[in-house]
Formats: structure tokens, sequence, C-alpha cells
């Protein structure tokens, strides 16, 4: 059987307005490191690192760029308005026959054994990570929070795992700009999901708290 390359798509190119802080949240340190060099390792022994930055954070990544022992495999690519954007400008630079995780650069924590379950699984449908929910729920609908099974919701998370041609192809043929992952693009186009048990850890650092959790956690890094 031909042997598929492995390549990733890390999304860096938020301005992160929940963080309160003046650098963007993929750039704080956490062991002189920023939190985007620490997820580009964790993918160090792919065959491709793509990583899609802010255009005017381009002095923030090349900063640490030159300490990073996986340097000569990382593409860099300019993300656009939406994440949307982002992904298709940095799905052009994924080799089409190889296997591609589209990964938040702000989920530092994810383990290596789970990259590689989720990218080892990919045939040709898609591979997400979710993790349970422990709280109740509720939504609200006509003014009233209703409750609602938890048991019927699950918390998606990222890397999301394709076969690169598919979801370059689910991209091409999007015509609703308001999806906001990669597996709703595939479904979109026809594609099959299949969800598997995630990891407690891999949060996404959003807000201050969250960044205090990585840092609790940073010797899983």
């Amino acid at each position: 059987s031909v042997i598929v390359k492995k390549s990733v798509l890390i999304l860096g190119a938020g301005s992160g307005k929940r963080m309160n802080s003046k650098l963007p949240k993929q750039y704080i340190l956490i062991k002189d490191k920023p939190i985007i060099f620490h997820t580009i390792e964790k993918f160090g022994h792919f065959d491709e690192i793509v990583v899609v930055i802010n255009k005017n954070h381009i002095s923030f990544f090349e900063k640490h760029l030159n300490d990073n022992k996986y340097k000569s495999k990382i593409k860099l690519v300019f993300g656009g308005k939406t994440r949307i954007e982002s992904v298709r400008n940095g799905l052009k630079y994924i080799e089409e026959n190889s296997n591609v995780a589209i990964h938040d650069a702000v989920r530092p924590l994810i383990s290596k054994a789970m990259i590689n379950k989720l990218i080892s699984s990919v045939k040709n449908n898609c591979i997400v990570p979710a993790t349970k929910l422990k709280d109740s729920a509720r939504f609200f609908e006509n003014g009233k929070a209703v409750s609602i099974n938890r048991e019927k919701i699950i918390k998606i998370q990222t890397p999301q795992c394709f076969y690169a041609k598919d979801i370059k192809e689910a991209y091409s043929n999007l015509q609703d700009f308001s999806l906001t992952d990669d597996a709703s693009v595939f479904e979109m186009n026809g594609g099959e999901i299949e969800v598997i048990e995630g990891e407690e850890y891999n949060i996404k650092v959003t807000t201050p708290f969250d960044l205090e959790i990585v840092k609790i956690n940073y010797e899983k890094l």
C-alpha cells in the first residue's frame, strides 16, 4: 500500500480579544517558549508542518523560529480575516496525498499518542476528538432556559483529521461561510464524521483562566 504522508495545518492567526493581553495569546511564553511553538513541537514527527499566522505577528513568530529544531519543516502562511479563509490559505500548501491534522495553535497540551491515534485512523472520513460535558446543560429558547440531557452534548476539539484531497475539495466547494470547524465543512460536502474520545487536557487557551490551567500542567508540554 502507498505510504501516506502526515501533514499538519496549525492555525495561529487569531487576535485573541478575550485574553486581555497586549501579546496575542499564541505568543504568550510558557517555559520561555511561545504557546504556538509548544504546539508545533507536538507535530515535529510529521512530514509537513504548515503554520498559519497573522501577518502583523511575523516579528513575534520569527523571534523564536531560529531556536526551533523543526525550523526546516515549517512553512509559514498568512491567514485571512476569518478562520475559514485561514484554513483555505493553509490548505494550498498541504500535499494532496497526505493525511492532514488541522489543529488550533492554542491547544498545546494535546498528547502525541492522541495525535497519532487520530491521524492513523483516517480513511476517507474525518476523525474528530471530543469530550463529554461534565456540567448540567440548558439551552435558551423563547427567553427560557430549557433543560437538556447532557449525555447528548459533546465538546468538539482539534486536531480534526482528514485525507488532504478530501478536505481541500470540501473547502473549494464551500458556500456557507458561517461554519466554525473543519468537520462541518467536510460534512457539508457529503463527508462522514467519526468522533473519538478526546483528552480533558486538550483545552483551547482563550481566557486568562485557561492559560493558568495550561501553566499548571506545563510539564505535559
